[in-house]
């Protein structure tokens, strides 16, 4: 936190410094921000691109620009009225723009295409047309991409009520979010995507995990995210279901000073009695903790302290004992408190102005919010087949469930962009991101698969808190070169730091059986803890770090070959480390002279001061202990990973007609991973391969406003950390135990793609795209025996195809009356299929399972609809979103147990929102208005098992933002 501040401060610092050296400079160089003022972007009509140094000249008033790296030109300080502008490049045709007009403090922004020029060198005179959204400038870029994009505008986020990337990227065709963090595209999961923010690659923060956890980053510091769903060599070669790139904000064109605040209420968590939290810390406020950590005495000592048998008769150790014990203090299980509700609120300011007489452009925005999430009887099963000829399952054990979450998190983004001059850029970005959850959850039910009663009742009590952050430090470049600045050479390096830390998550057991007598009925704790079900008391401690150094290197150049266009060459490289440290120590409770059931099942009582450490001396000398800490450390779930890719590449773009272009190269990347387990009787997992990925991508312009695409490339896969290191963890005493494996291989993926998308108007758009993709060794979570055992491992082949449609209209089409409507919707089908191990098809012998099953998380079908309004004369706008997706595969199951799926449902959003004055706006909305429960099931024999359900609640929330 210290470093942060710090970082923030001098940014601060900095930022006032150029605005005072600005206004040192305004006599010199006057700048209007406030005033009229043009502003747009030239790009080459046939190709999308940004034309750098094109000239922009007023007529009127003989003032004038040069476009920069993007293509934008500004023209300030006009006076209102009508004008005519002329935009000309070399070789290109001149394009007059008339009746542009200017209102009284207005900014009008234009969008300007030019054609290149043959014999034909006439002017080209047109009307002004207003570019009026980015979703619009959006769908252009993807009309002239070279690749099969899909992306979301800021205007699009919030328009669709998102709060974050994760609710952002659920409205995404193809796309789907699992556990409201974690995005799967085309149904495949967080080993087949990749995440980059502003281009550059993004590592974990969980540790279970290759996926980004897009809940992270909040919807004010995004303006727009791009998600390529086809490989080209200019891209990292290890994506196959989608590359999903986060563009932060970048500097105004204006000044703009931003405030917003909002609050939400949950009908089932804001104000609730019973909401289940632990102890806390004084930092919680600010999402991380300060007082959860290891004792200082147990790290001073370096873990290392004896057991209390070795010190019955040793006063100086006995002391020593007594004292590590009580450092960790003796809350073990969540106390019910009253939720408050949920809140957000966000500063954003930015400016350009000029510094040494070229344009310097800043933004910095701050978030910072609380989110409450809490259900009650809730229902957490498992069920087993035992029996091929029964008629149902059995029961393993039936569990009530309530848990409670309370997230604190805050984000900080600072854009800092220097322009040397229009065909020169320096950019440095700085984001900081912090989420502090605390959680609290008690399941209780019989455990019938290991009592073999239904009147034994097992009961555990969890208490968690999870700190997660991300540290970006990102420099880059661009430099346009030559005379007619077609030469582009674009660079970018950085330093990004990933963390998650569990500090003290404490787990307690135990069990009891209901004793019913005619007048009363109540607990017999007659089973002392220590039992394979009622395990020791435990706590633990988890932290990973993880750093990502990146740096690369992309040339562009343009060669005459005689073809109706230039070819364009485009060669590159980059080289990616990342490392990471787990580690993860675990202590177990020893009761010494206590009996748990001479406490009635009061766990505060037994945990009581009077009970720990030394409770009393024998006449004899001899201590007597009640509970003291033992070190249980695993030392295999502690272990270093490093990972290294160094590539290149080289690519063409060749208009082959003045329709048809053909992209192709390949790219080549050296893959070498290494984890290190801290026992040294596991071995050490490795990768170490070199892999060319070649990629052609054809696109056929049909119409100047319809494409055809069609794309085959080759991409890899590679295992995390997490799978490849010999670490295991569990949920609870008795439950699933995962383990890596360090004889994992990467996965190659060949992949077909065929898209057809029709732009009929700025911001519409209808399209249909299918693919296909083929697996060999893909990695997979697989059961390797009947006893809640599992790992990954490579299995042979897999599948997956699909089709997905889209379409975006405003309605004005039907009637005039209908101009501010508009619809959308996307619809995905999708099938995927992976060979069933050989292994699980023997634990299954005598049960009729398929051979094949889906890809974990994979869905059928995915379905998103939006209608919206948006009127700009009378400053409304509403919009009504809707969301389904098919069964997904959760867990595989056991033997002849069937795979546990989770159940599709539907999700609908409403929302309306009224700006008043031009600055200040207002915004209520309805999440989960349908409040369909999430539950998980097994099929068998016809009939669904309901493994978990439980209800989210529907959430009302208002919010006002005030623009200055």
């Amino acid at each position: 936190m210290k470093k942060t501040t710090l970082i923030l401060a001098f940014l601060v610092a900095a930022l006032s410094a150029i605005s005072l050296a600005n206004i040192s400079q305004l006599n010199a160089q006057p700048v209007d921000s406030d005033g009229e003022q043009i502003l747009g972007t030239v790009i080459d009509a046939a190709t999308g691109e940004p034309l750098i140094s094109a000239t922009v000249y007023v007529r009127e008033t003989e003032q004038g620009a040069v476009t920069d790296l993007d293509g934008n030109f500004a023209i300030r300080n006009m006076e209102p009225g009508t004008y005519t502008l002329q935009v000309s490049y070399v070789s290109y045709a001149t394009k007059i723009i008339t009746d542009v007009e200017i209102g009284q403090g207005e900014t009008v922004r234009l969008n300007v295409s030019l054609d290149a020029s043959s014999t034909q060198m006439e002017d080209v005179i047109v009307t002004a047309e207003v570019m009026k959204n980015n979703e619009a400038g959006l769908l252009r870029e993807r009309q002239k991409s070279i690749s099969f994009n899909d992306a979301i505008s800021i205007e699009a986020i919030s328009q669709s009520g998102g709060s974050n990337a994760a609710d952002a990227l659920s409205k995404v065709t193809g796309a789907s979010v699992v556990g409201g963090k974690y995005v799967y595209v085309r149904g495949l999961g967080d080993r087949y995507n990749n995440t980059q923010l502003n281009g550059i690659n993004l590592p974990s923060a969980d540790p279970d995990k290759n996926a980004t956890q897009f809940d992270l980053f909040p919807a004010n510091l995004l303006s727009s995210i791009v998600t390529s769903k086809t490989f080209t060599p200019d891209q990292p070669g290890n994506f196959t279901g989608g590359n999903v790139n986060i563009r932060t904000k970048n500097y105004p064109e204006n000044f703009t000073l931003s405030l917003s605040s909002s609050t939400s209420y949950n009908v089932q968590s804001s104000f609730t009695e019973g909401f289940l939290q632990g102890d806390n810390s004084s930092s919680d406020a600010f999402g991380y903790d300060s007082n959860r950590g290891l004792p200082d005495l147990v790290v001073e000592n370096n873990m290392d302290f004896p057991s209390y048998t070795q010190v019955l008769r040793d006063p100086e150790g006995a002391a020593y004992l007594n004292n590590i014990t009580r450092s960790f203090g003796n809350e073990m299980i969540p106390d019910g408190n009253e939720s408050f509700t949920s809140f957000s609120n966000s500063l954003t300011f930015g400016d350009q102005n000029q510094l040494f007489g070229n344009r310097i452009g800043y933004i910095l925005s701050f978030n910072y919010g609380q989110d409450v999430s809490h259900y009650a009887d809730a229902t957490s099963r498992a069920w087993v087949a035992t029996d091929p000829n029964a008629n149902e399952l059995a029961t393993d054990y039936n569990f009530s469930d309530q848990k409670s979450d309370l997230n604190v998190s805050w984000g900080l983004l600072t854009n800092l962009s220097y322009q040397l001059t229009p065909s020169n850029e320096l950019t440095f970005r700085y984001i900081r991101t912090q989420d502090g959850v605390s959680t609290g959850r008690i399941q209780e039910g019989p455990f019938v698969k290991n009592t073999q009663s239904e009147n034994v009742i097992f009961e555990t009590f969890v208490t968690k808190y999870v700190e997660r952050s991300v540290e970006s430090f990102q420099f880059s470049g661009e430099h346009a070169i030559g005379s007619r600045k077609r030469f582009k050479l674009d660079w970018d390096a950085s330093l990004t730091e990933n963390g998650q830390y569990e500090p003290d998550l404490r787990f307690f057991f135990h069990e009891y059986s209901e004793i019913v007598t005619p007048d009363t009925t109540f607990r017999n704790h007659s089973i002392n803890l220590g039992s394979s079900n009622a395990t020791l008391p435990t706590r633990i401690y988890r932290n990973l770090d993880e750093r990502n150094k990146q740096a690369n290197l992309k040339i562009e150049f343009p060669v005459s070959l005689g073809l109706n266009r230039d070819v364009k060459f485009k060669a590159g490289g980059s080289y990616l480390f990342k490392d990471r440290e787990f580690t993860e120590s675990k202590f177990d409770y020893n009761f010494g002279r206590l009996r748990y059931r001479d406490f009635n099942g009061n766990i505060n009582a037994f945990f009581a001061d009077g009970n720990i450490g030394v409770i009393d001396t024998t006449n004899s000398g001899i201590f007597r202990f009640g509970h003291t800490i033992t070190n249980a450390t695993i030392p295999s779930n502690n272990y270093t990973g490093e990972q290294s890719v160094l590539a290149g590449f080289s690519m063409i773009e060749l208009p082959l007609s003045d329709r048809l272009i053909l992209v192709g190269g390949a790219r080549m990347e050296t893959t070498n991973i290494k984890t290190v387990s801290k026992d040294s009787t596991k071995a050490p997992g490795e990768i170490d391969v070199m892999d060319i990925l070649p990629s052609i991508n054809m696109t056929y312009n049909i119409w100047d406003n319809m494409n055809l695409r069609v794309a085959a490339s080759q991409t890899l896969g590679r295992p995390t950390f997490r799978e490849f290191a010999p670490f295991q963890a569990f949920d609870f005493a008795g439950g699933r135990v995962t383990a890596g494996n360090p004889e994992l291989e990467r996965t190659l993926i060949q992949n077909y793609d065929f898209r057809w998308e029709w732009f009929t108007r700025p911001g519409e758009i209808y399209a249909v795209s299918m693919f296909y993709k083929n697996f060999s060794n893909p990695i997979e979570r697989v059961i390797v025996s009947n006893n809640f055992q599992e790992t990954y491992q490579n299995v042979n082949d897999a599948q997956v195809y699909g089709i997905e449609i889209e379409g975006r209209s405003r309605l004005d089409w039907l009637s005039d009356r209908l101009k501010y409507f508009m619809i959308s919707g996307n619809i995905t089908l999708i099938e995927s299929k992976v060979d069933v191990p050989q292994r699980e098809l023997e634990f299954a012998e005598g049960f009729d399972i398929d051979t094949q099953r889906p890809f974990q998380g994979q869905s059928p079908y995915i379905l998103n609809l939006m209608a919206s309004y948006e009127n700009p004369e009378n400053g409304i706008s509403s919009s009504v979103s809707f969301n389904r997706f098919g069964n997904r595969l959760q867990a595989v199951g056991i033997g002849g147990t069937p795979n546990i799926y989770e159940e599709g449902r539907n999700d609908l959003f409403i929302s309306i929102s009224k700006s008043f004055f031009g600055h200040l706006s207002v915004k209520a909305s309805m999440d989960n208005v349908l409040n369909n429960p999430f539950r998980t099931i097994q099929t068998f024999k016809g009939t669904d098992y309901t493994v978990t359900e439980y209800e989210l609640g529907r959430t009302f929330k208002l919010g006002i933002t005030y623009d200055f």
